[in-house]
């Protein structure tokens, strides 16, 4: 028995989900990416998120659903950077073959890749990490945290 016609033209459930699933990764991607080129030009305390709303073309309520705010958002950039290290450097440095030396440059260049893929993104990890993330950041870099935060603005 052969499938009825209308049978073959309805969208199997694991298509949407597929799409679905798309959809929300390139509109993560997008947030990520204006909440890294914002924060990264007027720093993290400065962006707030009905401007990351406009600047990445959804409503605030959507960015809400997102994200439950700017720290989770910062940890999703940072997390993002790390992840992309974790993949590429590695398979870089194995697939360099026995040498040390080709090893080392193979990890350093894909290193540089990504860094280089999220320039803005990097740079926003290291000043906000240096701000927000130690147990005492004046202390550990001899000045206090609004002074180190503002050098590199």
């Amino acid at each position: 028995m052969s499938p009825s016609p209308t049978a073959r033209h309805e969208p199997q459930p694991e298509i949407g989900d597929r799409v679905r699933h798309l959809r929300s990764s390139l509109r993560t991607r997008e947030i990520l990416e204006a909440a890294a080129r914002m924060m990264a030009a007027s720093g993290f305390e400065e962006v707030s998120m009905q401007a990351l709303a406009e600047e990445a073309g959804v409503s605030v309520g959507l960015l809400y659903r997102y994200f439950s705010g700017k720290q989770e958002i910062l940890f999703a950039i940072i997390t993002r950077i790390l992840d992309e290290l974790l993949d590429e450097v590695p398979k870089a440095i194995a697939d360099a073959g026995d040498d040390t030396v080709v090893a080392l440059a193979a990890g350093i260049a894909a290193y540089c890749r990504v860094i280089g893929r999220h320039r803005q993104a990097a740079m926003l990890t290291y000043r906000e990490s240096k701000c927000h993330h130690h147990p005492n950041p004046g202390r550990a870099t001899g000045r206090g945290t609004k002074g180190h935060c503002r050098r590199w603005r």
